[in-house]
């Protein structure tokens, strides 16, 4: 989906529309997100993995939880896409909640930091795609550190692995 440069003509296929989320993720005044995601709360959300198809729109979906500042809450929805090169592309929403969580090395780049099965790792956090504006994407180098591998036949899809509320400063999310 994330392939080649913003100099690159992408085919319609590759770009995300409304098309990829199911009715309720688009119709919401939130585009490309559950209508309560964004919102803080004092408990997390439990974590749901899905698999969307409709008339050639097929996305793997997760709405997760993150920890933000004041030991609070919110979620987003992100596209889990074993094509994006970068750990995650956050929108502007998700990057101001996640506030003092998002870290800037010496060369500038911002990142997070998240406990994996495999330690505590940095997560690069790349802007979005102008193209997949306002979609919250998860990318395969974060989809590896997380453990995440997939299971099951054409109608029963599990994410084996990944589990998302095992994997944050928390032990608990993202």
């Amino acid at each position: 989906m994330l392939v080649g440069d913003e100099d690159d003509a992408l085919s319609p296929v590759m770009l995300l529309t409304e098309k990829d989320y199911p009715v309720l993720y688009r119709t919401s005044p939130k585009r490309f997100a559950h209508p309560q995601d964004y919102e803080i709360s004092d408990a997390p959300i439990e974590a749901e993995i899905f698999y969307f198809s409709q008339r050639g729109h097929n996305r793997l979906l997760a709405r997760l939880p993150f920890h933000i500042p004041n030991n609070k809450y919110s979620s987003a929805t992100f596209v889990l896409d074993t094509g994006a090169p970068a750990h995650l592309y956050l929108n502007d929403t998700v990057v101001s909640l996640l506030g003092n969580r998002v870290e800037t090395d010496d060369a500038g780049t911002n990142f997070i930091r998240v406990d994996t099965h495999a330690g505590n790792r940095r997560f690069v956090i790349k802007d979005v795609p102008t193209n997949h504006l306002p979609a919250n994407i998860i990318g395969l180098p974060a989809l590896l550190r997380m453990g995440f591998r997939l299971t099951g036949d054409d109608n029963d899809i599990n994410a084996a692995g990944m589990s998302f509320n095992a994997v944050g400063l928390d032990q608990k999310i993202l």
